[in-house]
């Protein structure tokens, strides 16, 4: 429950960060 939000809040942080790997801290730890 908790984590499908820490994912998403990631997922956006990473994207504007890396566009190229905006899943990859998502899939690291999931």
């Amino acid at each position: 429950m908790g984590s499908e939000n820490w994912a998403i809040n990631v997922q956006q942080a990473e994207v504007h960060t890396n566009c190229n790997e905006p899943a990859r801290e998502f899939n690291e730890d999931p």
